[in-house]
């Protein structure tokens, strides 16, 4: 017989619904969520009902997870791994008047069935939808948009990437959309520079705005948007050339993020920016053909002084711009990428008090191993490290990383780490969840890598010591690994059967590993039920093993072997 306090218990359970949903809030993985609603129907009632969010992997699972999730608001089908059909969307929409946020088509799985009518059905039954991207839907049209801005009065987040038929008419209609706060336009479309011109001209409430347009001239959208939007906070932009002239109108910028291939007079642009935008708080500027310079960096740093993120290009750096860095109290992301180190400069980094949380020196030269254990001994607390493609340091360098006990980010590749430097990092530091070591030849031995035994994501592409072996320690030791990439290594589907035991595993690369013949992915697949992406050779193609993950509903992405002449990551190189 159950004591009288344990039935009391369940009672108060059964009456209190709110106190079941307390209890599962404490549960924090998915996989606990899922398992705990196995257990009762009330505890099921209470898992569906405070789930936000729901991935759906194949069509034929969206009737019946939206009929038992309707309560959602966030709707994710970027993953689905078969093309949606009219239909679909259609016999859904009875489920989605919560619906906030939804999420169609993915660069990697186009969706090209999906017509406008289907998807305008779909907009009709989500008067609450707030937030949708839309991303390589090629037959969808201007037609969709303009019905999108009259149904769903709240929208406020627009992200499009390749929507290759929407033009200046989407655009038009998104200018009057009165709520827009946040805009993103990504790849290819129909729009001409002038159709961009209307985003500023009636979006005041325009907030954030990201352009990633290589064909298309951005510049009379700034203008409008630097004259019509008194509110914008952030401005991102990845195109080919651009006059930011007008950018410097803004005075309310407290982000600008700009990475292009062709400029002229970038130092005198930024400058003016970042005078009219005191309250920056973030800064990323990318350009390998005229890095900023030490005058335009110093000069930045004196009229910024709240920033908390700086991201550049620093081939033309000195150590004068890096002195000037104690002056940014609040900085806590610093990104060096290319700095060419005269010996001593990174050193005043590490010696001018900021306690970074993160920082980056990709592809540095120079860099000696006193500045790494000089910047490491001021930033104990780094939570992020990237050195890959650094030259100079040697493993005695490499060990003082193990100083960082809160790492949870560490890139090594294409360095010299050899296994006692990566061993006194392992020791220090346990708590490491990235560790990426592409082509680091001097490591050999896999037992030193499984020492980081709390990893999410490893990356061990072109490492020659990687072997079936060396999977079952992966397995063994590294059990809640959820990204991991093998490119270009020895292994076979035999290593692959053993990473069945890394139930938590989302996605895997292993493209250019010619001795795989695909029963172990597909092993992979079925015993790891969370297994997403995967990512295989293009002699794939074809294949009853690419039959296979689609059954388990898996995304899958080719790439060409003739690539093997180009091994990943070379372009870091460069």
């Amino acid at each position: 017989m159950e004591p009288e306090y344990m039935l009391q218990g369940v009672a108060l359970v059964m009456e209190d619904f709110n106190l079941v949903s307390r209890i599962l809030s404490c549960l924090v993985t998915p996989q606990d969520r899922l398992s705990v609603s196995l257990v009762c129907k009330l505890w099921n009632e209470a898992v569906i009902l405070e789930l936000q969010r729901v991935v759906i992997r194949s069509r034929v699972l969206l009737h019946s997870l939206l009929q038992r999730f309707s309560n959602v608001r966030e709707l994710d089908l970027g993953h689905c791994c078969d093309e949606l059909q009219d239909s679909d969307l259609i016999n859904a929409t009875p489920f989605l008047h919560r619906i906030e946020r939804v999420l169609l088509g993915h660069p990697d799985n186009p969706q090209n069935r999906l017509s406008d009518d289907a998807v305008m059905a779909f907009a009709i039954h989500c008067p609450a939808l707030k937030h949708i991207e839309l991303s390589s839907c090629p037959l969808l049209s201007d037609k969709f948009i303009i019905c999108l801005v009259q149904l769903c009065p709240l929208l406020c987040k627009v992200f499009l990437e390749d929507c290759v038929n929407f033009g200046d008419p989407a655009l038009e209609a998104l200018s009057r959309c009165g709520n827009l706060q946040e805009l993103t336009l990504k790849g290819k479309f129909g729009f001409t520079p002038q159709g961009l011109g209307v985003i500023g001209e009636h979006c005041s409430a325009l907030q954030s705005v990201r352009f990633e347009l290589h064909n298309i001239d951005v510049g009379f959208a700034l203008k409008s948007i630097a004259m019509g939007c008194p509110h914008i906070l952030e401005c991102s932009l990845k195109v080919r050339s651009v006059d930011l002239t007008d950018m410097a109108k803004c005075t309310t910028l407290t982000c600008f993020r700009m990475e292009t291939d062709i400029w002229n007079r970038l130092d005198e642009a930024i400058i003016a920016i970042a005078e009219a935008n005191k309250n920056l708080k973030e800064l990323i500027i990318v350009n390998q053909y005229e890095p900023l310079s030490d005058a335009a960096v110093v000069r930045v740093i004196q009229s910024c002084r709240l920033l908390e993120r700086l991201h550049i290009y620093a081939a033309r750096l000195t150590g004068m711009a890096l002195q000037c860095l104690m002056d940014c109290k609040s900085l806590k992301y610093l990104t060096l990428d290319h700095f060419q180190s005269s010996g001593q400069g990174l050193a005043e980094v590490g010696l001018c008090g900021l306690d970074l949380k993160c920082l980056s020196l990709r592809s540095g030269r120079g860099i000696r191993d006193v500045e790494l254990q000089t910047l490491v001994q001021g930033n104990r607390r780094l939570e992020l490290l990237d050195l890959q493609c650094c030259h100079g340091l040697s493993p005695i360098g490499f060990s003082a990383i193990a100083q960082c006990m809160n790492l949870q980010s560490l890139n090594m590749s294409f360095t010299q780490v050899d296994n006692l430097s990566l061993m006194t990092i392992a020791d220090g530091i346990k708590s490491l969840k990235r560790l990426s070591l592409v082509k680091c030849e001097s490591i050999s031995d896999m037992g030193i890598v499984v020492q980081f035994s709390a990893l999410e994501s490893l990356n061990l592409d072109q490492c020659p010591f990687v072997n079936d072996e060396g999977l079952d320690s992966i397995a063994t030791y590294c059990s809640q690994l959820v990204h991991l990439s093998l490119a270009f290594t020895q292994i076979t589907d035999k290593g692959l059967f053993c990473l069945t035991q890394c139930s938590q595993l989302r996605s895997l690369r292993i493209p250019y590993c010619r001795r795989v013949e695909g029963p172990g992915i597909v092993a992979l697949s079925k015993e790891c039920a969370w297994l997403q992406f995967v990512v295989l050779s293009h002699r794939f193609r074809g294949t009853k093993t690419l039959e296979e993950l689609k059954k388990q509903f898996c995304m899958t992405q080719l790439e060409a072997d003739d690539m093997a002449l180009v091994p990943f990551g070379f372009n870091l190189l460069m």
